[in-house]
């Protein structure tokens, strides 16, 4: 049986069999001799010396859902990968799932160690090793809740929305930068990247 996700499943007697297309990379990370690559058939685990590699899906590992959006490695070495359902974690041998924030699309982390989170649709959450704190449109200068990218810079967060254009937040207040009309092409950010020298990029784009 095909489909018009990027997978198929094949049955041979009573044997089921999950095959995934995971060429609609999404996110890449090098860790050492390693490249982790999230894509919508799941994630991947390649050896760059050797070219093997590891395909996890929801099938074959507790990862939670296909569609994996994102790839972060904090300073423990442990992975976070955001779903577009919930979020996962590995520390190379076991694999724990954070049911919040839900449909991650981005991680950063900021020079006190916390992390946070771009969300699909609800704010930016930001997690201290304990507590978990949600910054959207009803409690905040958040006034779009569908961010797609996030980047820290010491501790003043960048966030770029689906629409909105970017926002910075330095603990205390928002920023909303945008060009022209909300809604338009310039005002869709999908990465931000911060030079050593202080300049930030941000890619825009339907």
């Amino acid at each position: 049986l095909e489909t018009s996700s990027p997978l198929a499943i094949a049955a041979a007697g009573d044997v089921w069999n999950l095959y995934t297309n995971a060429n609609d990379v999404t996110d890449l990370i090098v860790e050492g001799d390693t490249l982790w690559a999230a894509s919508s058939g799941g994630l991947v685990q390649w050896d760059i010396s050797s070219g093997a590699y590891i395909k996890y899906h929801p099938t074959n590992s507790d990862l939670s859902y296909m569609n994996v959006n994102t790839v972060f490695i904090n300073i423990d070495d442990k992975k976070w990968f955001g779903t577009s359902t919930y979020t996962n974690t590995f520390d190379g041998a076991s694999w724990a799932t954070i049911y919040e924030p839900y449909c991650v699309t981005d991680i950063a982390r900021d020079s006190s160690g916390n992390l946070w989170f771009a969300t699909c649709g609800y704010g930016i959450k930001k997690y201290d090793g304990a507590i978990w704190t949600t910054y959207n449109q009803s409690n905040s200068g958040l006034t779009n809740n569908h961010v797609d990218t996030i980047a820290a810079e010491g501790n003043i967060i960048w966030a770029g929305t689906y629409g909105s254009g970017i926002f910075k937040f330095d603990g205390a207040t928002w920023t909303n930068y945008k060009i022209g009309d909300l809604g338009t092409i310039e005002n869709m950010i999908h990465d931000i990247a911060i030079a050593p020298n202080g300049t930030k990029w941000f890619a825009a784009g339907n």
